[in-house]
C-alpha cells in the first residue's frame, strides 16, 4: 500500500491508474459472481450485491474525477474529455429505466449522451414529417454528428459549432404542435438550461447533459461549479442515500465529507479510495491540512483493527499497521505478542523462520 511518489517515477500515473483498474475489476467480477450464483438460485445475501455495485459506482467516479486530474478548473476542451468519461461511467452505472415514446426519448438519449441511439430515433421521426419538418430534422441531425465531443475539437472548432447551434436555433420555423419536439431537441442542443433540467431524471444525469451541452458557454471548465449548480437544481442532500452523499461530495470537491460517507458505505472502500488519493496526489496539500489527523493513517490503523479482532484475519491487519509508521509498528507488534502460540507458530512458517 506504500506507493513511488508521482514525481519520482515517470510512469507512476499510469501504474496507479492501472492499479485503480485492477481494484474496480475485482469488485465488478465479485459483484458479477454472486450475480451469477443468485441467478443458479443460491442463497446470496442481496445487500451484498449492492454493496458491491456502489463500491464499484464510487470507485469508478472517484477514478475518473480525481486520478484523472479532473477535479481541477482546465479548458473547455479537457471539459468535453470528462464528460465522454462522465456519460459513460453514468450511463453504465444508471441504466435506463422505463419506456417512453420516441420524441421523449430521442430528448432523454440526448441528455444521456447517447447520440447514435438518438440519430437512429430522428431518422425514424422522420417519416412522419413534411417537408419542412424533415429539413430541421436533418439540420439537427448534423449538430449532433458535428458535436465538439464526437468530432474530438479544439477551442476554435468548438466555437464554430456553437455558433451554428445558436443560428440554426434562431432560424427555426413554426411548426405544429405534434412536432415541437423538434425545437425541444434544438433547445437541448443549445444548452439551454430548462429544458435540460426537465429532461434530467436526477442532479447526476443533468449534470451530463450540462457537461454537453451547456459547456459551450463557459470560458473555463471548473466541474465543482457545474455540479454545485446542478445539485442545487435537483439535488437535496437530506434525501440522498450514504452511496449519493459520496457521489455529491466527489462532484462537488466535499473531500472531508466524502471521507465520512464513504466510512459508512463500506469501511473497506473509504480505507483503500482514502490511501490511493493520498499516494496519488490526487488533492494539494492544503486539502489534507484542513484536517485535524491524517484521515490515511486513521481509516488504516480503523480497519486495521477491524481485521486483527477477526482469528482468520489477524494477519492482515499487520499490513495496514506497517503503513502507519512508528505508531504502526508499535500496534502490530502488540497484535503479534497477544496471538496464541499456534497462530504465532504458523505466522512464523509463513514468514520462513
Amino acid at each position: 500500500m506504500k506507493y513511488s511518489k508521482r514525481g519520482e517515477c515517470p510512469g507512476f500515473v499510469d501504474a496507479m491508474l492501472r492499479l485503480s483498474r485492477l481494484f474496480k475489476e475485482a469488485i465488478l467480477d465479485e459483484y458479477y459472481y454472486m450475480l451469477e450464483l443468485q441467478e443458479n438460485n443460491e442463497n446470496v445475501n442481496s445487500d451484498e450485491l449492492e454493496l458491491l455495485q456502489a463500491m464499484h459506482t464510487i470507485w469508478g467516479l472517484v477514478e475518473i474525477c480525481l486520478f484523472k486530474g479532473y477535479q481541477t478548473q482546465g479548458t473547455i476542451v479537457k471539459g468535453f474529455a470528462f464528460a465522454e468519461i462522465y456519460t459513460t461511467w453514468y450511463r453504465f452505472n444508471f441504466p435506463e429505466t422505463g419506456a417512453s415514446e420516441p420524441d421523449v426519448l430521442i430528448l432523454r438519449k440526448l441528455v444521456r449522451g447517447e447520440f447514435e441511439q438518438a440519430i437512429e430515433i430522428l431518422d425514424d421521426l422522420c417519416k412522419k414529417l413534411d417537408k419542412d419538418g424533415i429539413q430541421v430534422a436533418e439540420g439537427l441531425k448534423e449538430l449532433i454528428l458535428n458535436h465538439p465531443m464526437i468530432q474530438k475539437s479544439g477551442n476554435k472548432g468548438i466555437q464554430q459549432w456553437v455558433q451554428r447551434a445558436v443560428l440554426f436555433s434562431g432560424n427555426l420555423p413554426q411548426m405544429p404542435k405534434e412536432f415541437e419536439w423538434l425545437y425541444r431537441i434544438a433547445m437541448i442542443i443549445c444548452g439551454d438550461q430548462r429544458y435540460l433540467s426537465e429532461q434530467s431524471e436526477n442532479w447526476l444525469e443533468y449534470l451530463g447533459g450540462e457537461l454537453l451541452f451547456g459547456l459551450v458557454h463557459n470560458r473555463v471548465f471548473d466541474l465543482h461549479g457545474i455540479a454545485k449548480h446542478c445539485f442545487d437544481e435537483l439535488g437535496d442532500m437530506e434525501k440522498e442515500s450514504d452511496v449519493g452523499k459520496c457521489l455529491a461530495s466527489i462532484l462537488l470537491g466535499n473531500y472531508g465529507e466524502l471521507f465520512v460517507y464513504l466510512s459508512k458505505v463500506d469501511l473497506w472502500l473509504c480505507t483503500h479510495i482514502v490511501d490511493f488519493i493520498f499516494n496519488f496526489e490526487a488533492l494539494e496539500t492544503s486539502v489534507w491540512n484542513i484536517f485535524n489527523s491524517d484521515p490515511r493513517l486513521y481509516y488504516l490503523t480503523k480497519y486495521g483493527d477491524v481485521l486483527s479482532s477477526h482469528e482468520d484475519y489477524w494477519l492482515l491487519s499487520l499490513d495496514y499497521y506497517m503503513c502507519c509508521g512508528k505508531n504502526g509498528h508499535n500496534m502490530a507488534e502488540e497484535i503479534l505478542l497477544r496471538q496464541p502460540l499456534e497462530n504465532y507458530s504458523k505466522f512464523n512458517k509463513l514468514l520462513g523462520l
